[in-house]
């Protein structure tokens, strides 16, 4: 990976023997003394750089990495201004792209959740902090863009788990200057799309069956399932 030289990178409650530790690294970084900043000072972060560099730079300008971070750790993170933020899968191995992408300007959220740390509202509301911080369309696109991702978690965890909230969900909203990609997986039951029924047909019309999927497609640019249904993937354009 091509690492930007620039870059910053907290791990919050970092360990300096761990595979994480070991995988940034590898990426040409090193640990950098001291702490984040005076106004970071409640959390506990390993800081890694490329270099020597001020670690007083603003909090968008960082990447914040937290292996067992809770919803509200992570929307609070957003408020704080973070913009590159990895927990649990994420973290644990290592998502390179999100790295590479992070440039303090657009948002990659990378998480997953489980009991007893479960709450699909407030996993879309994480996405709708991130819209309203970017500000890039209207309120009435974010609440819709946040429908999107409420649809699409709750399918997860009720057709994908039969319900099971300890079962875990992976989510990655990215929001850049003129798009927006969402990605939703899991390991539970998987499906096939194409079998789902037309809930526009006449015979459908009182079942609920397939209006989410409708509602995303009527929503979003481009929608797919991946991985035997198990991965849900979808792209908006903010431009008109």
């Amino acid at each position: 990976m091509s690492t930007n030289p620039n870059i910053l990178v907290a791990v919050v409650d970092g360990d300096r023997d761990s595979s994480l530790t070991k995988q940034l690294l590898s990426l040409e970084l090193c640990i950098l003394s001291g702490s984040v900043s005076e106004r970071e000072s409640n959390l506990d972060a390993l800081c890694f750089g490329a270099g020597e560099s001020d670690l007083s730079r603003p909090t968008a300008e960082w990447v914040w990495i937290h292996e067992h971070p809770s919803l509200s750790w992570i929307e609070s993170r957003i408020k704080a201004g973070g913009r590159t933020i990895l927990g649990a899968s994420g973290a644990r191995e290592l998502n390179e792209e999100a790295l590479q992408l992070h440039d303090g300007t657009s948002w990659y959220i990378d998480f997953s959740f489980c009991a007893p740390d479960f709450s699909i509202d407030q996993a879309a509301d994480i996405l709708a902090v991130v819209l309203e911080k970017a500000g890039r369309n209207s309120e009435r696109e974010q609440k819709k863009l946040r429908v999107v991702a409420l649809e699409a978690l709750t399918n997860a965890w009720e057709h994908g788990y039969g319900g099971d909230e300890n079962q875990k969900i992976h989510a990655i909203y990215r929001v850049g200057l003129d798009s927006f990609h969402i990605e939703i997986s899991h390991q539970g039951l998987g499906f096939d799309v194409n079998d789902v029924p037309d809930p526009m047909a006449p015979e459908n019309l009182l079942s609920e069956s397939g209006r989410g999927i409708l509602i995303m497609k009527n929503t979003l640019d481009r929608l797919e399932y991946k991985d035997g249904g198990r991965k849900l993937v979808g792209y908006k354009s903010f431009k008109k």
